[in-house]
């Protein structure tokens, strides 16, 4: 019985091999080249499909830029920072008009939605689009409720617009009389065209509170220390009962990862182990891989170049990315991988050349 054939989609670089014969989860061996958008795309079907016996013309080279620009690469070319939200939803909110309802998509479009209310004084409600429940937060002892005939819909982000139109198609239904600014702090071109007000267009980008459960950075890698919690103390970093102690009761930082096994390159010591894993469980975070240090001691640690050691886990184990809280080390590895890498604690993202 011959195999089932298929077209097959490399779910990295999107190359789709057509009518091949099924390859299973290991998918087809090649090269992934990271694409910036559709065109690209679309010239790599048609590479693949003909053999590399097409040549484009200047028409199709016009085309196929248009279409990348239209609908840009699907890897993250940006780093959002939940200061910046908030710098662009105080900004909006001197372009909306206050005898009105503020109504923020939750989750994390309540954040802008709950700037832009406190601003303009106005009520502030949140909409739950799974449940198609709207609920008063009510408006604070300061303010009188302002109901208005206006309401403001806002979300952090608009990338195919399907929440904000359920959004919309709720609030029409609870106030069917009044007048709706749809309002997103950032939109993806294309998309913008749903929207009454807006504050910057952008493709693909990694949002700090969100991007560790994304679905494109459940293969990154994470260190541990400054990172998933917070870094060690000159003082407690003894390599003796103080660290210990400290490795215990260590809090963990906002970057929790919870959607995936989380990928772990730290440089603590592998006689920390089982400490380590404790900790992680009783934070909830679920370990895919941890990667620890292989050195005897600190002193045997000091000796070796930490960088080096974690830029070759990532070529040995070929995670996508990485986010490190050592500026100096996040930079070293980017240098060393050409992969993006994300400084939680500089803010930062290390992007190769070829992805910005």
């Amino acid at each position: 019985m011959s195999p089932k054939r298929i077209d097959w989609q490399c779910p990295k670089c999107l190359v789709v091999f057509p009518n091949v014969p099924d390859p299973g989860e290991q998918g087809i061996g090649h090269k992934c080249r990271p694409s910036r958008g559709l065109g690209d795309t679309v010239k790599k079907v048609i590479d693949v499909a003909s053999g590399g016996k097409i040549k484009q013309c200047t028409p199709c080279k016009s085309r196929q830029s248009k279409l990348n620009s239209a609908f840009p690469s699907t890897m993250p070319t940006s780093y959002i920072t939940t200061e910046l939200l908030a710098t662009l939803s105080v900004k909006l909110a001197s372009e909306l008009p206050t005898q009105c309802m503020v109504i923020g998509i939750a989750r994390s479009g309540m954040i802008p939605a709950s700037i832009i209310a406190t601003y303009n004084h106005c009520s502030l409600l949140s909409i739950d689009v799974h449940n198609k429940t709207i609920k008063n937060v009510g408006s604070g002892r300061r303010a009188s409720q302002r109901v208005g005939t206006e309401v403001i819909l806002v979300d952090d982000s608009v990338w195919s617009g399907e929440s904000i139109k359920e959004a919309e198609d709720i609030v029409r239904n609870n106030f069917p009389e009044t007048k709706i600014h749809k309002v997103a702090v950032i939109t993806r071109p294309g998309a913008h065209k749903l929207l009454d007000h807006f504050s910057i267009l952008q493709g693909y980008h990694f949002f700090e509170w969100n991007y560790p459960n994304a679905k494109f950075t459940k293969d990154y890698a994470y260190d541990m220390d400054g990172t998933l919690c917070v870094d060690f103390t000159e003082p407690d970093d003894d390599d003796g009962k103080r660290y210990l102690k400290a490795m215990k009761d260590m809090p963990a930082t906002p970057i929790r990862p919870h959607k995936y096994p989380v990928n772990i390159i730290t440089a603590r010591l592998e006689k920390y182990r089982e400490p380590t894993i404790k900790w992680l469980e009783s934070h909830g975070i679920i370990v895919g891989n941890l990667h620890m240090a292989p050195w005897k001691d600190k002193a045997e640690r000091e000796k070796n170049d930490i960088i080096e050691w974690k830029s070759s886990v990532m070529k040995e184990k070929g995670y996508d990315g990485m986010t490190e809280s050592n500026p100096v080390i996040a930079q070293g590895i980017f240098s060393n991988i050409q992969k993006p890498v994300i400084c939680n604690t500089a803010k930062q993202l290390f992007l190769p050349q070829n992805m910005r």
